[in-house]
């Protein structure tokens, strides 16, 4: 082989090399870009993260505010329910008190019934003896005849 056929080869290949350079060039390029769109979209999604992140930790405090307000609630509701069952406890006892007093109070009411209606016959009945006696004493005395 001569020289210049040896250059022509020297030639095509250098040209080759040329063109798997540029053709290279051209996929580290388009490589590159394909690089940045994905940074990018990795940045813009680590943005996405961190909003997300902040809305999670406020939905948390949220909620832990929202637990503490259900829990606070709770506990009064549990005093007011252990209050009221105290109170009608105490209402309950109060009202068998006055149940026990009204039937006292019935049964006197009926025992003094009974001993006025005794004393009432007594009383009419002594009465009645104090007519008789008056009658027989007025007609007892001596008339004045004028």
């Amino acid at each position: 082989m001569t020289n210049a056929q040896r250059l022509d080869q020297v030639e095509d290949e250098l040209e080759t090399v040329k063109l798997l350079l540029v053709s290279t060039a051209r996929i580290v390029e388009s490589n590159n870009q394909y690089l940045d769109e994905v940074t990018d979209r990795i940045d813009r999604n680590a943005q996405q993260i961190n909003r997300n992140s902040q809305q999670i930790d406020n939905l948390i405090a949220n909620q832990q505010a929202s637990q503490e307000r259900l829990d606070s609630f709770i506990f009064h509701s549990q005093r007011l329910l252990s209050n009221t069952a105290e109170r009608v406890g105490r209402m309950e006892g109060n009202t068998e008190v006055l149940q026990e007093f009204s039937r006292n109070l019935a049964r006197n009411y009926e025992a003094q019934r009974q001993e006025f209606q005794e004393w009432k016959i007594t009383v009419n009945a002594s009465l009645e003896r104090i007519d008789r006696v008056l009658d027989y004493l007025i007609r007892s005395l001596p008339r004045d005849e004028d």
